[in-house]
């Protein structure tokens, strides 16, 4: 009876040792997915869902790489150094002249003020007027580029009127207190800064709503035909992100203060400007439009002809996460 049960207890103990290695050898890793996004409050969204394990709530190991603004990481899209980037209309449409497999996945964000026209007021700029004959930093390609010429144009100027010098964002700041440029047209985080560095010698140009910004999730046609799913899961993760900073605005603040080493205060002075909702609507196709015909009538481009920006949608992961969010007429 003894060997019996010594027996019993040997075979009961492989049994639960077995068991407990079940989960062990059960595959639990998640997918590696990695998202190159701009270093800016409007990645807001992207950052929140890796922050509250959003993404990993998904079964996605996702890794953020960060770039000083959304045409870098659209660059890194195209090299094969990320499965999906966050990029603003401008680099998008500027890219879709020479190629045309990539597509928006949906848009998670807009803003009507991230771009800015910021002057020296040392320089005898107190209106747009005063622009004529100045050094104007931007940087070409870009939203902030966009916005420029949109706003000269509202009050009655050309872009060829102002000396126009291509600066990368990040060093526009620095551009205009060394006296190198006598304005710039800079998006945020950039304006706070430059504002900061020159609070006695520099200010904005009136607040125009030309411009509706937005970040949109940018992937290549071939990674979103492969991979349906991390898509939709993706989507779920933003969306969740997007609801999380509508209900939690002081932590989210904080989060992002962090994650971006930002001034507190530029945040809670901006954060109200900032719509944090995943979508695909109609609004999108047109400004993708508008920055086309902007384009080509600039020559900033050889092509003489619009692409299709249907053509640039990837529609199928919004239908299934959030269809009530797709707003766009054929």
């Amino acid at each position: 009876m003894k060997h019996n049960a010594a027996v019993l207890v040997m075979v009961m103990a492989f049994v639960l040792s077995g068991c407990d290695r079940g989960p062990e050898k059960k595959d639990v890793s998640r997918e590696a997915v990695i998202i190159g996004i701009g270093s800016q409050v409007l990645s807001t969204p992207i950052l929140m869902a890796h922050e509250k394990g959003f993404f990993a709530a998904e079964g996605l190991d996702v890794t953020l790489k960060q770039f000083t603004f959304g045409k870098l990481a659209l660059e890194a899209l195209f090299a094969g150094q990320v499965n999906f980037a966050t990029a603003a209309e401008t680099p998008i449409v500027m890219n879709s002249f020479s190629r045309t497999d990539y597509a928006v996945v949906g848009t998670f964000v807009h803003n009507y003020d991230d771009s800015k026209i910021l002057v020296r007021t040392d320089r005898g700029i107190k209106t747009v007027a005063d622009l004529k004959g100045k050094r104007v930093g931007t940087t070409l390609g870009t939203s902030a580029h966009f916005y420029l010429d949109a706003y000269l144009n509202y009050y009655g100027m050309l872009i060829s009127q102002v000396t126009l010098l291509d600066i990368p964002q990040k060093d526009l700041p620095d551009a205009l207190a060394r006296g190198e440029v006598d304005a710039v047209s800079v998006f945020e985080p950039y304006g706070y800064s430059t504002l900061a560095q020159l609070p006695e010698k520099s200010a904005r140009l009136p607040k125009t709503e030309l411009l509706r910004e937005t970040f949109s999730l940018v992937a290549m046609k071939s990674y979103l035909l492969g991979h349906p799913e991390t898509v939709k899961k993706i989507l779920k993760a933003v969306e969740r992100a997007d609801a999380f900073i509508l209900s939690n605005r002081e932590q989210s603040i904080r989060t992002i203060a962090k994650r971006l080493d930002l001034d507190r205060k530029f945040l809670d002075t901006t954060w109200d400007d900032y719509r944090f909702d995943l979508s695909l609507d109609q609004t999108l196709l047109l400004t993708y439009e508008d920055v086309a015909q902007w384009a080509i009538h600039n020559r900033l481009t050889e092509k003489r002809q619009m692409p299709d920006y249907w053509n640039f949608l990837y529609i199928d992961g919004m239908k299934s996460v959030r269809p009530e969010a797709v707003r766009i007429l054929r």
